[in-house]
Parts: C-alpha cells; structure tokens; sequence
C-alpha cells in the first residue's frame, strides 16, 4: 500500500535530510480517497506534485526491477525525487 523510500546520505559537508519518504503506491487508490473524480478535481487537488512524483517513482522501480532506491535533499532545498543503484552506478531522477 505504501512506500517508504529512504533517504541516501554521505559525508558530504552539509546538512542532509535523513527522515524517509513515504508515498501511497497506487495513485488511482489514493485519488478516490481524497474524492477526485475529474481531471478538474486532479487540477485542484493542493498534492498533484507529490502524487505525480509517486506514480513515476513507482513507474521506475518498475521498468529497472531494483529495490535499491533513495531520495536524497539537503536542508536548504536542494536534492534528488530519486536515486537509484543500477549495475553498480548511482542515477538520479
């Protein structure tokens, strides 16, 4: 129903996020939920961003058939939506 995608992290001199992620896996469940029934209520809907960024999470997991997935954000803003090792390289999205 759920996944929590961890945070990656090195020692890299700054501040990073080390509090998971956590998205509902089937955005269509998740949409009936919060009453959305229209394209215009998806429009409206105040987490499309965050909906979007779930249903392609779950697009690329997946198209790669890896588990080893992260985010990675720094406090002051910057980061990756994810991260994965695929073939022993780092990539992120």
């Amino acid at each position: 129903m759920v996944r929590v995608l961890p945070p990656w992290y090195e020692n890299l001199g700054k501040r990073q996020v080390k509090a998971p992620k956590i998205y509902v896996r089937d955005t269509g469940l998740l949409h009936a939920l919060h009453g959305i029934g229209t394209f215009e209520d998806l429009q409206g809907y105040p987490k499309l961003g965050a909906s979007w960024e779930g249903f392609v999470i779950e697009q690329l997991i997946a198209l790669l058939d890896t588990r080893d997935t992260y985010y990675w954000g720094t406090h002051s803003g910057a980061g990756l939506d994810f991260m994965t090792v695929y073939n022993g390289r780092r990539y992120g999205f």
